[in-house]
């Protein structure tokens, strides 16, 4: 939650827990004299921004909402004609080395470098928890992660074409399915499937054997013979 008045702004850090929110940690800063001529809008802005810098070990790799008294974040995401310092700050939220973005769902995530862009979709994606999902499922995992990059959708759609196993076992249509063969229904002992077997080395004068096998409980019965 995120506040501030024409002399100072202050945050609170807190966690819901069944449907109760939690309070963790409070902050405040005065405004030194360049601040306090800031307009309502960007005094509200400078505290949330305020609070990701004071809160960043406590918000890496987590989602976040933003609580503040008034809608500037959702008027300003609407407002074509803001000023660009104002849409900045609103895009984009400086914490430390990382950068954070406000998606179109006004959760606050954090924006991924382009070099680990595939070890991310690799955990997501091809790791034993990741399960192989369709590209917008697999971005939408990402994004459940707290991750964010412009092109997330097509760079997801671009990974399940190069996955091989994915290529291998998705999208069979019924065209290329195997015809369905119906199952003989038999009762044990009704259908035998027998075999005359032979040449083979004497034994007692018999060369020749004559198998039958039940189809149902796999019993064999064998008989030898002299001859054919």
């Amino acid at each position: 939650m995120c506040d501030a008045s024409g002399v100072a702004i202050r945050a609170v850090l807190g966690q819901r827990h069944n449907k109760t929110l939690h309070p963790i940690y409070y902050a405040s800063k005065t405004l030194n004299g360049t601040q306090m001529n800031y307009t309502v809008t960007e005094q509200e802005l400078f505290s949330i921004v305020y609070a990701f810098e004071r809160f960043q070990a406590y918000l890496l790799v987590s989602k976040v909402i933003v609580y503040a008294d008034h809608d500037v974040l959702r008027y300003l995401i609407t407002k074509k004609d803001a000023k660009p310092r104002l849409i900045r700050s609103v895009g984009n939220i400086m914490g430390g080395s990382f950068l954070f973005c406000i998606c179109a769902d006004n959760i606050i995530r954090q924006c991924v470098p382009e070099d680990e862009v595939m070890p991310i979709f690799k955990d997501s994606h091809d790791s034993p928890l990741g399960g192989h999902y369709r590209g917008n499922q697999t971005a939408a995992k990402v994004l459940e992660c707290g991750f964010y990059w412009p092109s997330i959708y097509q760079d997801a759609n671009q990974v399940i074409k190069a996955c091989d196993q994915c290529q291998r076992q998705g999208s069979i249509s019924k065209r290329h399915e195997m015809p369905m063969n119906f199952v003989m229904e038999v009762e044990i002992f009704d259908v035998w499937g027998i075999d005359f077997m032979g040449p083979f080395v004497s034994s007692y004068g018999m060369t020749y054997i004559f198998v039958a096998m039940d189809y149902i409980t796999k019993w064999v019965e064998a008989i030898t013979f002299t001859n054919n």
